[in-house]
């Protein structure tokens, strides 16, 4: 299977060239605790949408990059020669942007935020910015896409998150490689903007570094002045300690949450959970993104979509929630800002399935698995939800040093309010669903005291 930008090797790769901090131990928390809306929402949108989007087949930024090693199977043809890439934006069109209308059908799916790509690392930004030339102030007659990303947010009451790449390839284009790292040398020489052999890159301005820093904290500045209130700014790499820092955004946003890949540490720790759930419960505010617009692993829209299933979404909310962290799962609009018809219908899935099973994931509390139970499960006020994954046998054991005899617990198919078998034994609750009440969906057992 050819490794893709859903392994995990290969964003860890991914991230050693944009120079993502690591968060070795949260250092900065003020801003979060249990009842803040961030722990409380459980499901967050991602949207991966910008200049890679026209191909359909290029994996954002990281099409310009020869020779990846995480997709080498695929031999340079999902690339795309930077100069040609960047030309891409006389293209860009935007001609069905509404996300009124998927941010929409996204709220009444069960999400409670949304997140998006601002600017990635092609340096292609979707307001009209008065920092560089490469925005929308050039493009599109001066739209303002992130204005209209905000006001639908607002208009459908789900927090506002900016993605935003402080590395910025446009601007650096002319002192990089753009070969897979590359050494110099005949072997292995560096390639240009047209992938063109060089052996040596120019070097920088004098004073690169400076007007580099002004012009990515003046598009941050106002990504954090122009929008009125955001949420959730989330950092993509890192350009050290001349990026603004965490205190001075929060003196311009109070209620703001970061992440931590910028800085090396934020509220939310989001640098180890890419394209995989962690083996342990984190003792952090965490977030686990991934991709769910195609079964490959490419961030934004490619063509040949074939969308992972409701139930791939739903194993990932019931290990997050039992260990207290969120979901954001990503989907790519097409090319003209329209989302597919399989976003809507797995919008549809996750509305249905909701109304079965209202209210299962925001507003709960982690459990202790799997060392009480066999099964993912939260807290919510008096009850223990059981988030029983389609593959797992119909018998949940939970056991707990306060369990007696005693007790008369009840156990509940949510879906459909109906009783099912519940025993005690010593410390350890019994819980029996039979098969023929199972869906192919995670099914939702609700235990009472």
């Amino acid at each position: 299977m050819a490794k893709t930008d859903q392994s995990p090797d290969a964003a860890a790769l991914q991230h050693l060239e944009i120079n993502v901090q690591k968060n070795e131990g949260v250092r900065y928390t003020s801003a979060l605790h249990r009842e803040h809306w961030f722990p409380q929402a459980g499901l967050g949108m991602f949207i991966h949408w910008g200049l890679s989007s026209l191909g359909g087949n290029h994996d954002l930024s990281w099409s310009m990059i020869r020779d990846t090693r995480y997709d080498s199977d695929q031999k340079n043809e999902n690339k795309l020669k930077p100069t040609d890439y960047f030309n891409l934006a006389q293209s860009f069109n935007a001609s069905d942007y509404n996300p009124r209308k998927w941010l929409k059908a996204a709220k009444e799916a069960g999400f409670e935020y949304a997140v998006l790509t601002t600017k990635h690392h092609d340096g292609f930004a979707l307001w009209p910015s008065e920092y560089g030339d490469f925005n929308t102030k050039n493009y599109l007659q001066g739209r303002n896409l992130v204005q209209e990303f905000v006001d639908a947010c607002h208009e459908n009451n789900l927090r506002v998150g900016f993605y935003y790449s402080p590395p910025d390839w446009r601007y650096e284009r002319n002192y990089r490689s753009w070969g897979y790292r590359t050494a110099g040398t005949k072997e292995s020489p560096h390639l240009d903007v047209n992938w063109e052999p060089i052996l040596t890159l120019p070097q920088k301005p004098d004073d690169y570094q400076k007007n580099f820093a002004a012009y990515i904290n003046g598009q941050i500045h106002e990504l954090l002045t122009r929008f009125g209130k955001v949420d959730y700014l989330w950092f993509d790499g890192s350009e050290g300690d001349q990026i603004v820092s965490l205190e001075e955004i929060k003196k311009i946003q109070p209620e703001i949450i970061i992440n931590d890949r910028q800085h090396g540490y934020g509220d939310v720790v989001t640098c180890h959970y890419e394209c995989k759930l962690p083996e342990n419960r984190p003792d952090h505010f965490w977030e686990h993104c991934f991709v769910m617009n195609n079964s490959f692993g490419v961030w934004s829209y490619v063509k040949r979509e074939d969308g992972q299933p409701t139930s791939v979404l739903l194993s990932h909310l019931a290990i997050t929630r039992s260990w207290n962290g969120n979901v954001l799962a990503n989907y790519g609009p097409l090319p003209s800002g329209e989302m597919s018809e399989n976003f809507y219908r797995q919008m549809k899935e996750m509305r249905e399935w909701n109304s079965q099973n209202p209210n299962c994931f925001r507003g709960t509390q982690g459990g202790n698995y799997p060392e009480n139970s066999n099964t993912p499960y939260a807290l919510q006020e008096n009850k223990i939800l059981f988030y029983l994954q389609p593959d797992q046998k119909g018998e949940i054991l939970y056991e707990h040093p306060t369990i007696n005899p005693s007790i008369k617990p009840t156990a509940t198919l949510l879906k459909g309010q109906i009783p099912v078998s519940c025993s005690v034994e010593n410390n350890k609750i019994i819980i029996q669903v039979p098969e023929k009440m199972r869906t192919n969906l995670m099914d939702v057992i609700v235990l009472s005291f």
